[in-house]
């Protein structure tokens, strides 16, 4: 019996030795083999950004992951919130999406997956949209669907400012009520 114990515990105190002796191998060669030159200059979670010009808001932002590279003047963030003021403070628009990359020379973003825009004159609903912020222009590439009040309008690409005031949109359908005074052909 005690002959099998001796076995046991030589079969034991090896398996340990060797697992201990593997995991402290010398890894610097993985190591090095790791490549930072596409690594993040800043990471963050649950960003809060308050956009100021002069002493004015510009805009608010919140995203859930936050990566910024410095160089390029590239931020990529997931699962943000976009609001816009105008010149008095007062909320304009809110803009929701999965995912976004924002270009900051030239001060671009796009934001694709589920992308929503909320503002006084509709809700813009799309997968992909470019919102160039210095001119506060839009384009939503692929199918779109603005809704206003009780109508919602359908098609592919559109056109538009941050507010949703001025559309032009391609492939067009429709589905509400229209007052005869509103229609202007």
């Amino acid at each position: 019996m005690r002959k099998q114990y001796r076995i046991l515990s030589a079969v034991f105190l090896s398996i340990t030795a060797l697992l201990i002796i593997t995991a402290c191998s010398d890894d610097s060669e993985n190591f090095q083999n790791l490549n930072m030159n596409n690594a993040p200059d800043e990471q963050s979670d649950s960003v809060h950004v308050v956009a100021m010009n002069g002493d004015k808001l510009e805009y608010i932002l919140d995203a859930k992951h936050y990566s910024r590279y410095h160089k390029k003047k590239k931020v990529l963030a997931d699962t943000i919130r976009v609001q816009t003021f105008d010149e008095n403070g007062v909320e304009e628009s809110v803009l929701t999406a999965e995912h976004a990359d924002v270009d900051e020379n030239r001060d671009i973003m796009i934001a694709r997956r589920n992308v929503k825009i909320v503002a006084d004159s509709g809700t813009l609903f799309c997968n992909y949209l470019q919102w160039d912020r210095k001119t506060d222009r839009i384009y939503a590439r692929g199918k779109v669907v603005l809704q206003r009040g009780q109508n919602t309008i359908n098609g592919y690409e559109l056109k538009t400012d941050i507010n949703l005031f001025k559309i032009e949109m391609v492939k067009v359908s429709a589905q509400g009520k229209v007052n005869e005074e509103n229609v202007d052909f």
